[in-house]
């Protein structure tokens, strides 16, 4: 569970101190993710969210069952920062997420939706290209599923797999996505 929460150190039965720490949340690059806001921030205030390499990305602040959240799509893993104003653009909250690449299990069919909210584009035009971690281009296909397209493949090795992104012929992102090995307990 994200936000704030007190680590425990003890010495045998006796408790020797307490430790508040802060517990980040994480999201999936390419995944439309809702991060929770203080029930505070007013309903007129606007956010950045920066990116790990300071590249600003899209987000909005959104309701969801009367609890303020900003909805945002990664594009890249790493440290995100969302910092949300006032009206009079003071700072109210600074939230550290943190966007981890999506994950696959090696020989397992993939179905990663494409965030093409995020990218600006309609998804007739969207064209992927998934390649291995030896830069080989991988059978696949993005279908509509449930009314977003959706890339599937099975990957055939494991490491660290891109998923490129192309509107028509111009390229408008990559994925990264980590295809680890089946292993198989007790063996």
């Amino acid at each position: 569970m994200t936000g704030p929460h007190t680590a425990q150190v003890f010495c045998g039965p006796n408790l020797v101190t307490s430790i508040p720490v802060e517990v980040d949340p994480e999201v999936v690059v390419a995944q439309k993710t809702t991060v929770p806001l203080p029930p505070s921030v007013p309903e007129d205030a606007h956010l950045v969210v920066t990116g790990p390499n300071g590249e600003k990305t899209v987000g909005e602040i959104v309701m969801e069952n009367g609890v303020p959240k900003v909805a945002f799509t990664p594009k890249v893993p790493g440290s995100h920062q969302i910092e949300v104003f006032d009206n009079d653009n003071n700072l109210i909250a600074d939230i550290p997420v943190s966007a981890l690449a999506p994950k696959a299990a090696l020989g397992k069919p993939v179905a990663l939706t494409l965030p093409t909210e995020a990218l600006d584009t309609k998804p007739q035009a969207l064209r992927a290209v998934v390649k291995d971690s030896n830069g080989k281009t991988i059978p696949s296909k993005v279908v509509m599923k449930d009314g977003r397209p959706t890339l599937d493949f099975v990957p055939k090795q494991h490491g660290n797999y891109t998923v490129e992104m192309y509107d028509g012929p111009q390229k408008i992102s990559e994925i990264p996505l980590d295809v680890s090995p089946q292993i198989t307990v007790g063996q």
